[in-house]
């Protein structure tokens, strides 16, 4: 589909405090679920293990909800990176990156758009958004249709209770006139509701993260089929420090550009090592003479125009480092050069090329974003949020409709039928 099909939708100022409204709802509810949940000790009991991908576990309630067609589960772990590359490798405003980032988290991408831009990321604060995104993915296992979703999504900080910083992601379906359900033939819309939150867990080097997000059944198909084609879909967000690093590699490649450096030397300049044959190449990322054995093969933030994959440059293990970070040096990076320590003259740190301090999220920025939620640690709290009496309101109305209030799904099999194949609902309460 051409890019120039996609519309750009404008929101007024009512649509957006509604759409804001539920956001900040359903961030309480997953901060509250957050808060009584220990990753130590899950109950088989209220929990049951689904798959995992790296360090990260899904589950899926077993309790389930009032609504028997609507399935919960929710996700927790680790992943592998700083949480600046985390939030940065998630970030997109704009359809030419929304679709390059989808493909570095490993969907097969069918089509996507950024369709409202309504708040965007600052140096205060970089990792704001709200907006409507559009996305369509090819069908796993190719039994099904392929299936598209229309979101409002907020990314932003905030803080808890405690004064603990954490990031945020939601991601909740709407349904707008402008780019109807019928608006691809043969795609199915999905209708999703999925809260992320992160927070650095420096004693680990690492980003804590935690999922919380319901299914609506779909097809004929048995509940731990569901469950496991969900988890693999939802999991995607391991593989976000792919993107991120792809951005600072980027990064790299447009100032090496700008500065017209050139190679000082035609030796190695990691190992000094002469070329035995030919010339050895450039890195993209300083310009600098490097062999085979000091250089990798890295992705960027683009994507190739006929494949459609990501587009991948050379880079010495200098520059590498100093994208990735030495907490995050994997064995496939590691090169036996023990006398390598320092940085290239041409490249700084990693906070040069995006990335901002990691010992605090927060900083001395001043943080504007309302969503901050207050939910107390106490068992006691009597905090008004939804999750508090059970996984999902009886009431609760299913997917945001700016245009008729809300929009509730039917529980006969011609409404289920009209709305397509369901993911997951949006949990909101008048």
């Amino acid at each position: 589909m051409h890019r120039e099909r996609y519309p750009q939708i404008t929101l007024s100022d009512a649509e957006r405090a509604k759409y804001d409204q539920s956001a900040r709802i359903f961030l309480l509810e997953t901060m509250a679920e957050r808060g009584k949940f220990d990753p130590e000790k899950i109950d088989p009991k209220q929990w049951e293990y689904v798959r995992r991908r790296e360090e990260m576990r899904m589950y899926h309630s077993v309790q389930g909800t009032p609504d028997p067609n609507v399935l919960l589960m929710l996700g927790t772990g680790l992943i592998n990176s700083s949480i600046e590359d985390v939030m940065s490798g998630l970030y997109c405003d704009t359809t030419e990156d929304l679709c390059t980032a989808k493909t570095l988290l490993g969907y097969s991408l069918a089509g996507g758009a950024v369709m409202n831009v309504s708040e965007r990321h600052s140096t205060k604060d970089p990792y704001r958004f709200a907006g409507i995104k559009w996305f369509s993915n090819k069908s796993v296992w190719g039994l099904l249709r392929d299936r598209d979703v229309l979101t409002y999504e907020r990314m932003g900080l905030t803080v808890d209770a405690d004064g603990e910083e954490w990031a945020y992601h939601t991601l909740q379906s709407i349904r707008r006139p402008e780019w109807p359900m019928e608006a691809v033939p043969g795609m199915q819309r999905q209708h999703t509701a999925t809260c992320y939150l992160y927070r650095p867990r420096r004693d680990l080097n690492k980003t804590e993260i935690f999922l919380w997000g319901s299914i609506y059944k779909f097809g004929k198909y048995p509940d731990k089929v569901i469950y496991y084609g969900v988890a693999r879909t939802w999991l995607n967000v391991v593989n976000c420090p792919r993107s991120g690093h792809a951005k600072k590699f980027s990064a790299l490649i447009e100032r090496a550009d700008s500065h017209g450096w050139t190679a000082s030397s035609k030796s190695c300049h990691v190992c000094s090592k002469q070329p035995l044959l030919g010339s050895n190449s450039a890195c993209s990322g300083c310009h600098q003479s490097v062999c085979k054995d000091c250089s990798r093969q890295k992705d960027i933030f683009a994507l190739d125009a006929k494949r459609k994959k990501p587009e991948r440059r050379i880079f010495c293990i200098l520059c590498i480092k100093s994208v990735i970070g030495s907490a995050h040096w994997s064995v496939d990076d590691h090169i036996e050069a023990s006398s390598v320590e320092s940085e290239p003259k041409t490249i700084s740190t990693c906070e040069s090329v995006g990335s901002i301090r990691s010992d605090s999220l927060l900083g001395d920025r001043q943080l504007a974003d309302p969503f901050r939620p207050r939910v107390a640690s106490s068992p006691t709290s009597n905090v008004p949020v939804l999750g508090a009496q059970g996984p999902l309101d009886p009431n609760a109305q299913l997917v945001l409709d700016c245009h008729g209030d809300f929009m509730e799904l039917g529980s006969t099999r011609l409404e289920q039928e009209k709305f397509g194949v369901v993911e997951s609902v949006v949990v909101t309460s008048d």
